[in-house]
């Protein structure tokens, strides 16, 4: 049938009224609702609260305020919290009746992939006390648009505080994580863990699809007397999450890492305070013992090298808590595998792109404050490193531990940083700035090293190594050392009150020759 120009225009103006009608039937259906839980202080508050949350279940688009009266409560099982829920807890303590219990998680059915569980959820203040018992208190996979604002988690037994994965445009803000019970062990556990979607790392949630994290902010936040901080400790090879930022935010008494970042790329680990940590950040793309590194079940695995990242700006006090590894306030790590080593199939798994800078440390037992391994094309610039090495570290061999050291690095720039050593009855061994085991294209420039125990600035086994502008002053032994055939380029460097020699050329070539009279 055809239509002439009026009737045309007649069902095209009906269409779009009908169209209209539809629009704003939709956006009428969705609702706001504000609900009030109220118990008897001191009861199990487990079901009417659960009442209340499942109203969001699978009802699209409408908004569930959900205010928990003031007191202290008990939880004895595991809440569920749907889409568009904003869970208010002022003044509210949810304590953990059973041990292996988690309080809360995301509800829905268990075939969800990617971040399509469940999605913008907030929860705003109260206290969630896990009685010291076993379990997370919460795990929450496959989510979107998740905020934490001003909530405690604490008094958990071995376990983390709270775990996501497969989790994108998540906020903490605010909220404090406090107190692991159990016995501080070396491995890690820690408070807020940004977890891989594996099912040997994070059940409950199918399809365990491998999905990385995305834009997940950690801010405010203040991390106490805890077995590790916050981060990523297992990794999925190829699988990168992005865009984490933890920055601004307080770690006190921490037994190992405040921080470790695993598979992170455009990432910013900025403006923290770590007070008295066994360990400061870690950054890598592959672990030192080759554990919780997984293949992808599906899809060719791509590496990438450079993670266009940050650790600026933390100000960072490490000590002796027991942590029975070589302790560092910053360590980096990737490596390049010719061949397959494990289950690892051979790649380049090094870490480029990376800016370490404007950090002040102090590190008050033996290790390498700042240690840079399998690294390419970065910074560490303008760090301040104070080491007052009044307490025994662990694993250090010969090493009477360092400042800042690069091995089997290779074009970076080491530049405008002081290193202080203080001197203490650990510290005779300590030596500066060291490059070693075979880096290469290294620029060493600017810096200043004070009263190193040892050697002020050690060049061993590499490369084209350029050293200028450098003021290295009152060296236990040597003020630069040069040695293992390495080759070195050398400028306006100012070298003195070392204990033996200001300069040692052994075995190696500076400007040109064997030769320390020649070194610039």
């Amino acid at each position: 049938m055809k239509l002439n120009g009026k009737k045309m225009r007649y069902a095209i103006t009906v269409c779009m009224m009908l169209l209209l009608m539809l629009l704003c039937s939709v956006t009428a259906s969705a609702k706001t609702y504000n609900r009030t839980v109220k118990a008897k202080k001191g009861s199990d508050i487990t079901s009417v609260l659960q009442k209340e949350l499942n109203r969001a279940a699978g009802k699209k688009g409408n908004v569930y305020n959900i205010t928990i009266s003031p007191g202290s409560y008990k939880i004895n099982g595991t809440l569920k919290i749907y889409s568009n829920t904003n869970l208010y807890m002022d003044g509210v303590t949810l304590k953990r009746v059973k041990k292996g219990t988690v309080m809360l998680r995301l509800g829905g059915n268990s075939s969800y992939k990617g971040y399509k569980q469940a999605k913008n959820i907030t929860v705003n203040g109260g206290t969630w006390d896990g009685a010291g018992k076993t379990g997370d208190l919460m795990r929450f996979g496959h989510g979107q648009n998740i905020a934490f604002n001003n909530v405690t988690l604490t008094n958990v037994r071995e376990a983390h505080h709270i775990e996501i994965a497969a989790c994108r445009d998540v906020v903490f803000s605010g909220c404090t994580f406090s107190d692991y019970k159990g016995k501080k062990k070396s491995n890690h556990v820690e408070a807020l863990q940004i977890d891989i979607m594996r099912k040997e790392h994070f059940n409950y949630y199918p399809a365990y699809d491998e999905t990385p994290c995305v834009n997940v902010t950690v801010t405010g936040c203040t991390f106490r007397n805890l077995q590790s901080g916050a981060g990523t400790h297992s990794a999925v090879l190829g699988s990168y999450h992005k865009n984490i930022q933890i920055v601004n935010n307080t770690f006190e008494k921490i037994h190992g890492y405040a921080v470790i970042g695993m598979n992170y790329v455009d990432s910013k680990i900025n403006n923290n305070v770590m007070e008295n940590c066994g360990f400061g950040i870690e950054f890598r793309s592959l672990s030192t013992t080759q554990s919780s590194v997984y293949t992808p079940k599906k899809g060719k695995m791509k590496p990438v090298t450079n993670v266009n990242s940050e650790i600026i700006g933390n100000k960072m006090t490490i000590v002796q808590t027991g942590y029975k590894y070589r302790i560092s306030a910053i360590k980096l790590y990737g490596k390049k595998l010719s061949k397959k080593s494990g289950k690892i199939p051979a790649g380049n798994y090094r870490i480029s792109g990376m800016t370490i800078q404007d950090n002040e440390i102090v590190q008050k037992c033996k290790g390498v404050a700042v240690i840079l391994e399998g690294v390419d094309n970065s910074t560490v610039v303008n760090n301040t490193v104070t080491c007052e090495f009044a307490g025994a570290g662990y694993n250090m061999g010969e090493d009477g531990g360092s400042a800042i050291r690069l091995d089997s690095c290779s074009q970076n720039t080491v530049g405008g940083n002081t290193v202080v050593n203080i001197a203490a009855s650990n510290g005779g061994k300590m030596s500066g700035i060291c490059i070693y085991k075979s880096s290469s294209d290294n620029t060493v420039e600017g810096n200043r090293v004070e009263n190193a125990g040892q050697d002020g600035i050690v060049i061993k086994s590499s490369d084209n190594i350029v050293l200028n502008r450098n003021t290295v002053t009152g060296s236990g032994r040597y003020g630069v050392f040069a040695a293992n055939a390495s080759t070195v380029r050398a400028s306006g460097n100012q070298v003195s009150g070392s204990g033996k020699y200001d300069v040692n050329v052994w075995g190696a070539t500076v400007n040109g020759a064997k030769d320390a009279s020649l070194f610039g």
